[in-house]
């Protein structure tokens, strides 16, 4: 491919379409040789590079949400663990004693017993 080139250089006669056309094949060739080299001996296909690190990413950010959520879920079963730790009052449904229902006041509307006797 050098001689080729290096051919059309020098004489003018031969670096019409011809010379043209065989420049255009070369930068083909060219460029589809670093590719290969690119691909097999560099660190692999730039396409590929560019997905694996967007999906590290994409990994790596919900990871983070992961972590973040178990964080405030274990905050709050602390808190509730140690809410049902605290001693609490216990609600009784009993019924009151003799002496609490003499002290107890009425409740709602009292009505007046009426006097017997003519009207």
């Amino acid at each position: 491919m050098a001689r080729k080139l290096g051919a059309l250089d020098g004489n003018s006669r031969r670096a019409g379409a011809k010379g043209e056309k065989l420049a255009r094949q070369a930068v083909v060739d060219l460029t589809a040789a670093v590719d290969d080299i690119r691909k097999r001996v560099l660190s692999g296909d730039p396409k590929r590079r560019l997905a694996a690190r967007k999906a590290a990413q994409t990994r790596k950010r919900t990871s983070a949400q992961q972590s973040a959520s178990a964080k405030k879920t274990a905050q709050t079963r602390g808190r509730v663990v140690a809410a049902k730790a605290t001693p609490t009052r216990k609600r009784t449904t009993a019924q009151k004693t003799a002496s609490a229902k003499k002290t107890a006041q009425p409740r709602g509307r009292v009505v007046a017993k009426r006097k017997s006797g003519p009207r």
